[in-house]
């Protein structure tokens, strides 16, 4: 039976699975101890899971000297702390645009 048998219930079940399985692969729960992890940082708290930028702007779309034929648009915008302005990149990234021609 797994080391410190005072658990019941679910619990108890989950630490007889585990101790199961550590011991069919040979291993003790201290193999599972992640080294180094002493100096690493959490930060506390929470994040939220949706945000919405604030301050939001942008330029009018110019040509873009790096990618001829193809337009650049200038956006700037604020983010709370947490948040990663790649994934709203990324996500504004998947909508098409209507090229200028074809608003008018």
């Amino acid at each position: 039976s797994p080391p410190g048998g005072e658990e019941r219930g679910e619990g108890a079940l989950v630490a007889q699975a585990l101790f199961a399985v550590l011991t069919e692969e040979g291993l003790d729960a201290k193999d599972l101890k992640a080294r180094g992890l002493e100096r690493a940082y959490f930060p506390r708290g929470e994040r939220a899971l949706w945000v919405l930028p604030a301050e939001t702007e942008h330029g009018e779309p110019k040509p873009d000297e790096l990618f001829p034929g193809k337009l650049k648009l200038t956006l700037s915008f604020a983010l709370p702390p947490g948040a990663y302005a790649t994934l709203l990149l990324r996500l504004l990234s998947l909508h098409k645009l209507p090229h200028k021609e074809a608003r008018e």
